[in-house]
């Protein structure tokens, strides 16, 4: 089965003493299962009499027993599930757990990880694979309370050697204290996503990816959108996140408050399904390598549902989680920008379209067959910058909030106004592009018709596409939102010059993940592993500009010209493309197969990507050419080049196939031979200044200028080809021995067609094509 994520199931909560021991849990446990489940979320409760109090207990008739939940966790073994328990602690006296206030708090701590300690003990034993050490006692994970944690995870690793979570709330996970202790970060993912009873799905998708239109959870959020708020617990902590809960009761409106328990509303199935159909498409395709999955809340043990409750089972979102959780679901393909300067970009299933931009990023395709670009071809600063502004406005008079940026005190853009929202999808998008001063000191965002009763509420503001949080600002107005009732947002700049320029290197880290993947690394220096599937690498320049070497078992590739492409380290690439054609990455390993510290330089690849000429060059300074048939790619010749930069020239074999290049121990290419259709080879020079000398069959040599062609008794007939007889300097040299002829004078010629054929009287002759006679300067006797 191919699972979307990596733990996704459902959670299951005990209601009283037995339960999960009941036939009708293990019932349920088959059932979850057979939707693609790979995980269940197991809950037990334990309680504590009231708010205040400061002993935390067993209730006989309430708590599962250690008999109960052994059975309890075999069952979902046996059905082929992990398991995540999960204690969750709980008032007799119905106060919410997240206003827990003990008068002891240490008396308080003490007791509850006596309990949370013994719990874990039976998930050992059980083989557990992960525990949830609490689960949404907001009032009590803050900073304040972090050394009472970090005791108790102390105490739970010496009798627990699974994963260790917290199951935090959606408002509460910005704040627990003591993420840094835990192997995952747990968040029961609740966000409102609409004010509306009838949003569409794109309307929830939308709105997962947008700074949440509620004032309290924008700011829960850190002023992100929850895929970015998520994803930024998970880079914070270097720790994978798992939705310890999430889900939507069969009710209208149910993405307003998915949290709430209470709500009222008629009864909707097809919202819900609406609801977990736009989570699916959300989370299959942004749901990178930093997310581990979801348990979908919740599939009730006894297998009853209500008909306006959290469960799917016998509803149409029952088909929503199967298909997806058993892979076939529609994953959206991506189109992912990056801002500039570093980015973490971390994308799931789709098949995506990455730029990464500036900076020195991690990119991480996922799954799919990703295009990914990790930044630009050159370096150099930013010419033109943009400022992006994504929010909403009150209207007085029939007039919205109408703003203006400015930039070093400057207007750059004229009046934007800002009409009215309910929700996210009523959001308004300006971008405004301006040239770069040399230097840039500020930003303002300034509100230009304050009057009483009109706002601008700024949801998201981008420079260049680099997040700008009310952290980074000073708001007189309202101080620590973007919340704007008179004046401006003012933005100190003077340390931010990358936001504005760009920043100085792009030194990225690219893994391509699963899929048949084309990844550009850019400027600078990367690192760059195309993961599963057949990946491509490609450079800007022609294959000859580059040096390649394998080091600890990666492709090292070398671009000789500067502020280019740099050294990129290349694993799991299956081809290499350069402007002039693609090579297969397996030849290259092939070719250095034992040669440590050696580098080769492609000179030639035929249209298959398989080398057919080659120099190595070794650490002493020595090199070899290395010519390769163009069909079947045998090995035709090797030699050294010496320090003139020459080398002997093979004959053609037997099969017609290329016989040699000719290049300078520095990998230039100097000559080029193919094997002629008469039967002749045919030389063209790649340099100038090379000497060629034709073999004893009928040749045609081509030169580019200050080439000599050298014509001997064994020569019999040469073709000099594009023989360069009226450049000066640049001319080539007919290099004809005495043997033949001691002087011109001694030489015959006469047209052929367009050409002049140099005969010395007998056999031997030398035909500079498409030329007049050329003169004695162009003629060596030697």
């Amino acid at each position: 089965m191919a699972s979307i994520f990596d733990v996704q199931g459902f959670g299951a909560l005990s209601e009283w003493n037995g339960q999960f021991s009941s036939a009708s849990a293990k019932q349920a446990l088959q059932k979850i299962a057979s939707l693609g489940s790979n995980s269940v979320e197991l809950t037990a409760r334990i309680w504590t009499q009231t708010g205040t109090s400061n002993a935390v207990f067993a209730e006989p008739t309430k708590t599962e027993s250690d008999a109960s939940l052994l059975v309890g966790f075999r069952a979902a073994h046996d059905a082929g599930l992990s398991v995540l328990f999960k204690a969750a602690l709980s008032t007799l006296n119905g106060t919410r757990i997240s206003n827990l206030a003990p008068t002891d708090v240490a008396a308080f701590f003490t007791s509850y990880q006596v309990e949370i300690v013994h719990l874990a003990t039976i998930a050992q034993s059980a083989g557990v694979e992960m525990f949830a050490i609490g689960n949404e006692m907001s009032s009590l994970s803050g900073e304040q309370y972090r050394g009472y944690w970090t005791d108790l995870i102390a105490a739970v690793r010496q009798v627990y050697l699974g994963e260790l979570t917290y199951a935090a709330a959606t408002d509460e996970a910005l704040h627990v204290s003591f993420w840094d202790q835990l192997d995952t970060i747990g968040v029961n993912t609740y966000p409102p996503l609409t004010a509306s009873n009838a949003p569409t799905v794109q309307d929830l998708v939308n709105a997962w990816t947008s700074v949440p239109f509620n004032p309290y959870y924008a700011a829960a959020f850190d002023y992100k959108s929850p895929v970015d708020f998520l994803h930024s617990l998970a880079t914070r902590y270097d720790k994978p996140l798992l939705m310890t809960e999430v889900g939507y009761r069969s009710i209208d409106g149910t993405a307003i408050a998915p949290g709430s328990w209470t709500s009222s509303g008629t009864v909707d199935v097809m919202e819900q399904a609406d609801a977990y159909n736009a989570f699916f498409q959300v989370w299959s395709a942004r749901g990178g390598s930093w997310l581990k999955g979801a348990e979908l809340w919740q599939w009730d043990l006894n297998n009853q549902y209500s008909s306006t409750g959290y469960s799917v089972m016998g509803k149409p979102a029952e088909a929503v989680v199967s298909q997806y959780f058993h892979g076939d679901g529609a994953v959206p393909n991506l189109t992912a920008s990056g801002s500039a300067i570093a980015d973490i970009i971390d994308l799931g299933r789709g098949n995506d379209d990455i730029n990464a931009g500036l900076g020195d990023d991690v990119i991480c395709g996922g799954a799919g067959d990703d295009t990914i670009v990790g930044g630009p071809g050159a370096g150099g600063r930013l010419a033109v910058k943009t400022v992006t502004l994504i929010g909403y406005g009150s209207v007085v008079g029939g007039i919205g909030a109408q703003v203006q940026i400015l930039v070093n005190g400057k207007p750059v853009s004229g009046l934007l106004e800002f009409k009215p929202a309910v929700d996210s999808s009523g959001y308004q998008t300006f971008t405004v592009s301006f040239e770069n001063p040399d230097a840039i000191t500020s930003i303002d965002i300034s509100l230009a018709n304050a009057t009483p009763g009109r706002a601008l509420h700024i949801k998201d503001f981008l420079i260049n596409g680099v997040a700008v949080t009310p952290a980074d600002s000073v708001n007189a107005s309202s101080p620590g939102t973007f919340d704007l009732y008179v004046r401006n947002i003012h933005v100190d700049a003077s340390n931010h010059q990358d936001w504005f320029l760009g920043a100085s290197t792009d030194n990225d880290v690219i893994d391509g993940g699963a899929g048949n993947d084309v990844i550009t690394g850019g400027i600078c220096d990367d690192i760059v592993d195309g993961g599963d599937g057949i990946d491509t690498a490609t450079f800007t320049g022609s294959v000859r500009d580059y040096d390649i070497a394998i080091a600890d078992g990666q492709i090292v590739v070398h671009d000789r010209i500067a502020g280019r492409d740099g050294s990129d380290h290349l694993a799991n690439l299956e081809f290499l493309r350069f402007a002039d054609g693609a090579i297969d990455a397996g030849d290259l390993f092939a070719s250095l197969a034992g040669r440590s510290g050696s580098t080769l330089q492609v000179l030639a690849t035929d249209g298959a990507g398989k080398i057919t000429g080659q120099v190595i060059r070794h650490a002493d300074g020595s090199a070899d050419l290395y010519t390769f048939a163009v069909a079947g790619g045998a090995l035709i010749s090797s030699s050294p080049v010496d320090s003139a930069q020459s080398s002997e020239q093979p004959r053609p074999d037997a099969a017609h196939h290329l016989p040699c290049l000719l290049a300078s121990p520095s990998g230039e290419a100097a000559a080029r031979f193919a094997f002629h259709y008469h039967g002749s080879p045919v030389g063209r020079v790649e340099a100038a200044g090379v000497t060629l000398t034709p073999t004893d069959a009928s040749d045609i040599l081509s030169g580019t200028g200050r080439d000599t062609f050298v014509f001997s008794e064994t020569v019999r007939h040469g073709m000099t080809d594009d023989f360069k007889a009226s450049e000066s300097i640049r001319h080539g040299v007919s290099q004809i021995e005495s043997s033949i002829a001691a002087d011109a004078a001694h030489l015959h010629s006469h047209l052929a067609g367009h050409d002049v054929v140099i005969s010395a009287g007998h056999e031997a002759s030398a035909m500079p094509a498409g030329v007049a006679f050329p003169t004695p300067d162009h003629l060596l006797f030697i």
